[in-house]
């Protein structure tokens, strides 16, 4: 039996050598990146305003490598459904760090306040806050 030559064989394992190496970069390097944007979220609990509310308190970490302003993030409440007037402390989040937002839990009685928090960029976060 005629196999290939030594020099086809070296050939064709140097081309699929290159072609694993350059797939296992391009997917590391792009997973790691899209995994590591966006936010992440560290507490969320309710705290007592005043007696006729309270307020969902959610600390988020900046997961990404650039500051994230907290006016270009989007906040959904999708129960009980309706506007969001938050605050946030500080205003900008930089890379690592973490950041307070607090929203009045609208309601009275027990209650769950669910919230949607989309940055720009990257990995959103959900956050259920329950109020007593």
């Amino acid at each position: 039996m005629k196999g290939i030559s030594e020099v086809i064989a070296t050939i064709l394992m140097l081309m699929i050598t290159l072609a694993i190496s350059g797939t296992a970069y391009l997917l590391i390097s792009g997973a790691f990146i899209q995994q590591t944007q966006g936010l992440g979220l560290v507490d969320a609990y309710c705290v007592q305003h005043n007696s006729t509310h309270d307020n969902a308190t959610i600390i988020v970490r900046n997961l990404g490598t650039e500051a994230v302003s907290t006016n270009t993030i989007t906040i959904v409440q999708s129960s009980p459904p309706g506007p969001v007037n938050v605050e946030w402390n500080p205003t900008t989040i930089n890379p690592g760090s973490s950041a307070t937002m607090v929203e009045f839990c609208e309601g009275s009685g027990d209650r769950t306040c669910v919230y949607r928090i989309v940055p720009p960029a990257g990995r959103s976060v959900q956050a259920t806050v329950t109020c007593t």
